[in-house]
């Protein structure tokens, strides 16, 4: 492993477990085994390390949804949803470290960088949630989704909104009432929305 990836690799360690502002550039670059100058031939500032962090979390994220649903191409779409959801889950328990990047990321986003993650968020994120929203359109234009008030975006966007919210649960549920609660929302969201 090269000195740039041992960065980002402590410096997810870091901030997932202290957060931005509590994760120190000396500190990282000490468990690396550099000095702190070094780290700035590889990044400029904490700002830079954090949003590189930043983004191989989320493209690690999107390649494994994207592989989850190249790979499901057989199942209905709502399979191929739940199979997505319940399976996001468990790559966020396997990297615990991510999902606590996470859960502090946007629970605690570092003041001066709210309004520039708010934007990276959006721009990494959107392919993702163009994933799900063809998912939806597909499932509106052959009559697998029952009538809706909402277009195929918006079921994106609560379909997202419900991922992101068991992937926070997994910080912080049991595994058995974690699975539980998969079940019962699945349940609740797919009732409303699939034909059956």
């Amino acid at each position: 492993m090269n000195t740039k990836d041992k960065l980002l690799k402590k410096g997810l360690e870091h901030f997932s477990e202290k957060g931005y502002e509590g994760t120190s550039l000396i500190e990282i670059a000490k468990d690396v085994g550099i000095r702190k100058s070094t780290i700035y031939s590889h990044f400029s500032n904490k700002d830079e390390l954090f949003f590189e962090v930043l983004h191989r979390v989320n493209q690690e994220f999107l390649e494994f949804c994207t592989n989850c649903l190249e790979n499901d191409k057989d199942s209905s779409i709502d399979e191929k949803l739940y199979i997505l959801l319940v399976e996001s889950i468990k790559v966020n328990q396997e990297k615990y470290q991510n999902a606590l990047f996470w859960k502090r990321l946007r629970l605690f986003p570092p003041v001066h960088l709210k309004e520039s993650l708010a934007e990276k968020f959006q721009v990494q994120m959107s392919p993702l949630l163009g994933m799900i929203e063809r998912l939806f359109a597909e499932a509106m234009q052959s009559g697998e989704v029952v009538k809706s008030d909402h277009n195929s975006i918006e079921l994106a966007m609560a379909y997202y909104t419900l991922m992101d919210g068991l992937v926070i649960s997994i910080l912080y549920d049991r595994e058995q009432n974690l699975e539980n609660r998969i079940e019962i929302l699945w349940s609740a969201f797919k009732d409303c929305l699939f034909r059956r």
